[in-house]
């Protein structure tokens, strides 16, 4: 679940999905690339409180020291739902990852949640990953491992708009990420509009009476 755009639904979509997935039957985990960490509340998780002593996705995936990913899985209220939870260490990724490129530490940092996911237990049949709203290291990273992309967005003008050139820039960086040695998994992206329900009646601001 990805866009460039804040507020367009991506979480409330993957939280979605999420359910619907396991009340069909399946295994299903979701890991929380937000910073914000909204996909881990809406789990009951709230990192800053519950996970003071780690169990968190930047312990999987930090440079110094990580922890096998399976150390990190949470479970959540419902039946076959597990997250793997985000927290505000997430930003440090963002500022590690130049440093340890310097250092010849991250050569294929792309493959950084890939690699680390790639411990998790198989007996998951759908992994939903949701991305912060930029085009960072943790959203290409997250790119580079995805077998498919949904892209949310409101159905209106500048949503629109932003979308249009959150897929332009995405097509080039990975266009990089690829010339790099990067291996790209995903064969489809998809766009889904929604919109809130209108209101029943028009709001009317009377003027104050002076």
């Amino acid at each position: 679940m990805i866009n460039f755009k804040g507020g367009s639904g991506k979480t409330t979509i993957a939280a979605h999905l999420l359910q619907k997935i396991a009340l069909d039957g399946y295994r299903v985990v979701g890991i929380d690339l937000d910073p914000q960490a909204s996909l881990s509340a809406l789990h009951g998780f709230q990192p800053e409180f519950d996970l003071l002593d780690g169990g968190t996705l930047y312990n999987a995936i930090r440079y110094d020291d990580p922890v096998p990913p399976r150390d990190v899985i949470q479970q959540t209220y419902p039946i076959n739902i597990d997250t793997i939870t985000g927290n505000l260490n997430l930003m440090k990724v963002e500022h590690d990852t130049p440093r340890a490129l310097m250092q010849r530490h991250a050569n294929l940092f792309f493959a950084r949640v890939g690699d680390s996911l790639a411990q998790v237990p198989d007996h998951y049949d759908v992994v939903i990953r949701d991305c912060p709203p930029t085009l960072g290291y943790l959203t290409m990273s997250a790119l580079s491992a995805a077998t498919a992309v949904l892209v949310t967005a409101h159905p209106q003008k500048l949503d629109v708009m932003s979308m249009c050139q959150f897929l332009l820039m995405m097509s080039n960086l990975l266009r990089v990420v690829a010339n790099a040695g990067g291996v790209m998994s995903s064969r489809a992206t998809s766009r889904v509009l929604w919109q809130l329900p209108p209101l029943r009646k028009p709001c009317r601001v009377r003027p104050s009476a002076q």
